[in-house]
């Protein structure tokens, strides 16, 4: 349950490095890396397929990491490892990492899978957002000021911040909220 801590080359691309840390087989299981993507080199999302020699039955799961870059000579990264049936709170895993994963029932996998499609329909919804546009929140948001609305008027729209003269949202607080566009 802690960090892994080690060396990544640098120049090494993603799915190398999980192709390295993660394959591996023993007589009675194999593991494989299928994709992998390092997203805000803060997470790391890989599609993991798992064999059982015996049977030769094999269900791929999505792997998810947690990832600290460090300014050191040799022990530069260290992540935290958890699958999704451990229900982690990073959501931000491709689509096309999700079409791998095999069917399951396991309860905080399908929830943290339910997490990841609407993290992706709020993330092209706030694409639609333009310049005039109000958004409407189902809540009162409140400002640093302690000014509070349950509109916001769009007037400038920056590549991580919504704008109406004198307040801001980020974008990504967006998805922690219920809002749509009037």
């Amino acid at each position: 349950m802690g960090w892994t801590c080690l060396h990544y080359p640098k120049g090494t691309k993603f799915i190398d490095f999980c192709r390295e840390e993660f394959n591996s087989e023993n007589d009675r299981v194999k593991f494989e890396v299928l994709d992998a993507a390092l997203v805000g080199r803060t997470q790391g999302y890989i599609a993991l397929k798992r064999t059982l020699k015996e049977t030769n039955e094999s269900i791929v799961f999505a792997l998810i990491l947690a990832i600290t870059w460090h300014n050191s000579d040799y022990h530069n990264m260290c992540y935290k490892d958890m699958d999704e049936e451990m229900g982690p709170y990073y959501y931000k895993c491709p689509k096309r990492i999700l079409k791998l994963l095999s069917p399951t029932d396991n309860k905080e996998a399908l929830n943290w899978r339910q997490k990841v499609i609407e993290y992706h329909e709020t993330k092209n919804k706030i694409r639609k957002i333009k310049v005039g546009d109000i958004i409407e929140f189902e809540d009162f948001i409140e400002f640093n000021d302690g000014y509070r609305t349950k509109h916001f008027n769009v007037r400038e729209k920056t590549r991580g911040y919504l704008k109406d003269g004198r307040y801001w949202i980020r974008k990504n607080h967006l998805h922690s909220k219920n809002w749509k566009i009037k």
